[in-house]
């Protein structure tokens, strides 16, 4: 629960207006009263603090993770697991550690990320009681467990029977309420329901903290309809496991079963036409993600910025760029503007365009 709380004030999830502390990618952690810490010896001790809480090394952590499970973590999840990683080094070397209840333990010791978890904390810690790595092992596994991911483990479903069954019920069941066969074998779903719904379970079993993000939105046309059948899947979800997924877990999953919805509907060829300056093999990747989560978006046509011309734009029936574009002449040609690794808010975004 303390490691919880230090996260959210580090973070700066805070209910005072200003908070005194921030992440961020860039600077790293940033303290309001930096400048204060010789004068005040509060502003000294929480300067001493942060000074101690490594975010670089706890980053390589975090990818040596990812190596072992064979998986990549959410961009938006990477900052957070990190953090959370500073945060367990530093209270290990000043001896405040975690305890676990058995069945929490034996949980954990069953699920895909342990043995990814023991050996960082055998390698973490090699000099500590057995007792003590075990422990720690299990607060690494739940951190990991629920990270939010850009794809799927391969470990996780062989190693968890009744989570399989669970998710061909949650497809089979979507493809009823939407009577759209095609949605109980769509692949993309299937990978989507695993990489959120493992997560935000974990995050809810163990009341863990979570920055509180902005939730993009599908059409208004679709929204009741989405938001009725996530709901009806969380219960389902319930109902399987015991444990009530958070609204930002629903939210996630009407949003898969939206694009779901578009990729299984019938739909014309687009031209669509993208835009990446950073580079023949960010373009490249950027392209092959999108025809893997949108393989019915269109057809693809990568040009640089020179080659913008008027004539292409207007025969195009889309443009996606990773830079602000500023068009010549007068076009109503929409503009989509995404990350180069292609997060979820854009594949949300994209989704939306196409219906």
């Amino acid at each position: 629960a303390r490691r919880q709380a230090l996260a959210a004030l580090t973070w700066g999830d805070v209910p005072f207006d200003r908070p005194i502390l921030r992440v961020s990618r860039e600077q790293g952690i940033s303290f309001a009263l930096a400048n204060d810490a010789a004068l005040l010896p509060l502003a000294g001790t929480v300067n001493s603090f942060i000074a101690a809480l490594d975010l670089r090394a706890a980053r390589q952590w975090v990818e040596r993770a990812e190596a072992g499970l064979g998986g990549r973590f959410a961009e938006e999840g990477v900052d957070e697991l990190a953090l959370a990683i500073a945060l367990q080094r530093q209270r290990v070397a000043t001896k405040q550690f975690v305890a676990w209840a058995p069945q929490e333990l034996d949980w954990l010791q069953a699920q895909a990320a342990w043995p990814v978890a023991t050996r960082l904390a055998s390698e973490l810690w090699p000099d500590l009681p057995q007792p003590v790595v075990l422990a720690e092992a299990a607060a690494l596994a739940v951190q990991i467990l629920a990270c939010p991911r850009d794809e799927p483990w391969q470990p996780d479903l062989p190693a968890n029977q009744q989570f399989q069954e669970l998710l061909a019920a949650l497809q089979a069941e979507s493809a009823t309420a939407y009577a759209l066969p095609a949605i109980a074998t769509d692949r993309l779903l299937r990978e989507g329901l695993e990489a959120h719904l493992l997560p935000a379970s974990t995050r809810r079993r163990f009341n863990l903290w979570g920055p509180t993000r902005p939730l993009a939105q599908t059409p208004v046309e679709r929204q009741s309809v989405d938001q009725s059948v996530a709901a009806r899947l969380a219960q389902r979800v319930f109902e399987a496991t015991g444990i009530a997924l958070p609204p930002t877990a629903e939210h996630e999953l009407a949003l898969l079963l939206h694009a779901a919805v578009v990729r299984a509907r019938p739909e014309r060829t687009r031209h669509v036409i993208v835009v990446c300056p950073s580079g023949m093999a960010t373009t490249q990747l950027l392209v092959a993600r999108l025809q893997a989560r949108l393989p019915r978006l269109g057809t693809f046509e990568v040009l640089p910025l020179r080659a913008l011309t008027a004539e292409r734009v207007a025969a195009a029936d889309l443009i996606i760029s990773t830079v602000p574009l500023h068009l010549p002449g007068e076009t109503s040609t929409p503009v989509v503007q995404v990350h180069p690794t292609l997060r979820s808010e854009d594949i949300s975004a994209l989704a939306q365009w196409m219906t």
